[in-house]
């Protein structure tokens, strides 16, 4: 069950590191190997539920995710 303030999921990916998701906004949060986070906005719960249930997260990524949500990268800084 995913609760109101959202859930992150590490996955099994040589591309992908961790899937984390906002359902109140329909935010998903996508970390790559390097770390780098990228955010995606208004992705859908089943589109998120179909990504954690894909064999080939890369392959998901780039066919439903990438070309299909808007994105913008998050800057990381250091203290």
């Amino acid at each position: 069950m995913v609760s109101v303030l959202g859930f992150s999921a590490p996955v099994n990916s040589s591309f992908i590191e961790q899937i984390t998701y906002y359902p109140q906004r329909s935010i998903l949060v996508v970390t790559i190997q390097t770390g780098i986070p990228y955010e995606y906005h208004n992705v859908p719960f089943q589109r998120v539920a179909g990504f954690l249930k894909s064999r080939s997260k890369g392959k998901y990524f780039n066919k439903f995710i990438k070309k299909n949500y808007s994105e913008c990268s998050l800057l990381l800084l250091s203290s």
